[in-house]
């Protein structure tokens, strides 16, 4: 798997996943951080949302208020 870095998203292209990311993070928001909940919505399993966050390095300040 690889891991994504900032310059990956910083394209100014809008690909799919800068898209997944963004909406990845939207949902946490939308459901308070909860990652279980946030699988549900989208769909997925919670152990995907975890690879998710590994793949996109996505950190806590990014979704919570």
């Amino acid at each position: 798997m690889k891991i994504y870095t900032e310059k990956d998203y910083n394209t100014g292209e809008l690909n799919i996943l800068t898209m997944q990311r963004k909406h990845l993070i939207r949902v946490l928001k939308m459901c308070r951080g909860k990652k279980n909940a946030t699988a549900h919505v989208i769909g997925v399993t919670p152990r995907t949302v975890s690879n998710m966050f590994i793949q996109h390095q996505i950190k806590d300040h990014e979704y919570i208020s």
